[in-house]
């Protein structure tokens, strides 16, 4: 087992240790043991607060199939590899063969605090051209990507959208407000368009965060007086 740490960058305080390999063996009946629970972590060394596991994506080797349960792991070089959080939920590495973020809550790592890759097992499915039973094989890479804060902090981040309001006569107003579930309003008195005088119209918040697109966080609106 051996870890990397992130390095700590000019004016930056985040510092993970991710695990760089994670060691499988399996029996003969196909069964794969993989190191103890407690053995393989991720540790938080970061100075201002939690991170937490935003995203995780496998790569399989070339020729290896990652499935999503031990029953699919019934042909030759197709496996299964389970992962748990901590105490938290049961997980498979291949659910993330197309990157995803994971179980939220379940991968956040308060600050001086680590979290265990526990219940690290599996199922080979049988040993065909893409596995040496003679000598290590790699069969899947596994990118992490871990980010500031609690996940529930970074979802609320990302619902967050704000709208400067641009008016001739009283500045600029700006509303923060949520993407979802919002009951605000914008300012009264004013037809509101997208950017400039000739932008789109838009006569509420939800119209607005509409406007701009599932990936803006902010959008401007000019305010033209109502006669």
């Amino acid at each position: 087992e051996s870890s990397l740490t992130t390095p700590e960058g000019y004016g930056e305080q985040m510092r993970v240790t991710i695990p760089v390999a994670i060691n499988y063996v399996a029996d003969e009946t196909g069964a794969l043991t993989g190191p103890a629970d407690g053995a393989t972590m991720i540790v938080n060394g970061t100075k201002t607060g939690a991170v937490h596991v935003a995203q995780i994506g496998v790569t399989p080797a070339q020729g290896i199939t990652l499935v999503t349960t031990a029953d699919a792991a019934d042909a030759d070089d197709e496996a299964y590899l389970s992962v748990t959080p901590g105490t938290g939920t049961a997980d498979t590495f291949g659910n993330y063969v197309t990157p995803a973020a994971p179980t939220s809550g379940e991968w956040d790592i308060a600050q001086g605090e680590s979290l265990a890759l526990n219940n690290l097992g599996g199922k080979l499915g049988g040993i065909g051209g893409a596995i040496d039973p003679a000598n290590k094989t790699q069969v899947a890479t596994v990118n992490w990507t871990v980010a500031a804060g609690t996940a529930a902090q970074a979802a609320a981040r990302a619902n967050r959208f704000t709208i400067h309001q641009v008016t001739p006569d009283a500045g600029t107003i700006d509303l923060v407000t949520t993407r979802t579930g919002s009951t605000d309003s914008l300012a009264a008195g004013y037809t509101w368009h997208v950017g400039s005088k000739s932008g789109e119209t838009v006569s509420s918040v939800a119209t607005a965060i509409a406007s701009a697109g599932a990936n803006a966080t902010e959008i401007y609106l000019y305010g033209v007086p109502n006669a």
